[in-house]
C-alpha cells in the first residue's frame, strides 16, 4: 500500500511516491486542504488512477473535496468526520470499528483484497 501525504513537494518526492504507487494495490492519500490544493496531489491522484490503482482518501483534516479529483471516491472515515476533529477514543473506534461496522483497517484490507486472519491480532 502506498501512502501519500507529502508537505514537501519536489521532483524527488513525486518520483519516490510514484515508485511506491507502482508497487501498491491500494493508494492511501491523507487529505488536508493544503495537500488537496497542491499540484503534487493532482499529479499523484491522476498517476494512481491511470495505473489502475484503488485510491482511498483518508480525511485527516476538514477539507472541501468538491472539484477535486477524489470528490467521487469513497473516503475514510465513512462518516466524513476528519481525524483531526476526533477525540482519541473516537479515532480508536474509527480504526477498529464498532457494533458490526467495519473500521478503517478492515475497509483498507477489503479494498486491497487482504483476507482477515483468524485469531487475535499480534499487535494488541
Amino acid at each position: 500500500m502506498a501512502f501519500s501525504s507529502s508537505n514537501s513537494p519536489g521532483m524527488e518526492t513525486v518520483e519516490k511516491e510514484k515508485e511506491a504507487i507502482d508497487k501498491a494495490k491500494v493508494v492511501m492519500i491523507a487529505v488536508s486542504p493544503n495537500y488537496v490544493a497542491s499540484d503534487e496531489f493532482v499529479e499523484l491522484v491522476a498517476y494512481a488512477k491511470a495505473a489502475g490503482k484503488k485510491v482511498v482518501p483518508l480525511i485527516s483534516q476538514p477539507t472541501n473535496l468538491v472539484g477535486t479529483p477524489i470528490e467521487t471516491l469513497v473516503y475514510l472515515p465513512r462518516d466524513g468526520k476528519a481525524l483531526s476533529e476526533m477525540s482519541q477514543a473516537q479515532k480508536d473506534l474509527a480504526f477498529a470499528g464498532e457494533r458490526g461496522r467495519p473500521g478503517i483497517v478492515q475497509e483498507i484490507r477489503a479494498t486491497a483484497g487482504i483476507k482477515e486472519t483468524a485469531g487475535p491480532s499480534p499487535y494488541r
